[in-house]
């Protein structure tokens, strides 16, 4: 709740939600709670399941399947790797991120993104390729960008150094049996 009210930089720390738990506690289920309490005038949910990320191995197949499609925007605006005379790591940081938020500012029609990265539990990201890089940088550039929220469902750690302050953690679950039996006797009661 405090994140959707943001509008504006530095107006609300927080710019990540970390959901954790054991698998089967309801980490998924979040999306659905979002989908139910943000107004889809003013909100845009983005969901991308890392399962699936083997199906775009490039930074440019990420960014049209999970953040312009959805959002209709346009990806001629991208510029291609082929096109670059430089590394990839160059091209990513220095010309595809920033023109890729623009194109993501300019079709989002004043709505809140909501970039939702689920099963980070139970699939791994390797630690190079395009879409680890591509993610990387979104994360940095999320403090700065205030109309982009990220949601990590399965991890438990914030995504970038020194982001602690502004990410929001929840655990999903219960210590033990004993905490989940009284938690449900209180909601019968």
């Amino acid at each position: 709740a405090r994140s959707a009210a943001d509008r504006g930089k530095d107006t609300v720390a927080d710019r990540f939600l970390a959901v954790a738990g054991p698998s089967g506690a309801g980490k998924s289920f979040t999306t659905a709670i979002m989908r139910a309490m943000l107004p889809p005038a003013e909100h845009q949910i983005l969901e991308c399941l890392a399962s699936d990320f083997g199906s775009t191995p490039t930074a440019l197949d990420f960014a049209v399947k999970y953040l312009l499609d959805p959002i209709g925007g346009d990806a001629s605006n991208l510029p291609p790797l082929e096109k670059a005379n430089s590394s990839d790591n160059a091209w990513l940081n220095y010309q595809f991120i920033g023109d890729l938020l623009a194109e993501m500012d300019r079709a989002r029609d004043e709505r809140m993104i909501w970039l939702v990265l689920d099963e980070l539990d139970d699939a791994v990201l390797p630690d190079q390729g395009q879409v680890r890089k591509l993610l990387d940088l979104i994360y940095t550039r999320a403090q700065n960008t205030p109309w982009l929220r990220i949601v990590l469902l399965g991890l438990d750690a914030a995504p970038v150094p020194n982001t602690a302050t502004r990410t929001t953690q929840d655990f999903v679950g219960y210590q033990d049996e004993a905490a989940l039996a009284n938690d449900v006797i209180d909601y019968l009661v």
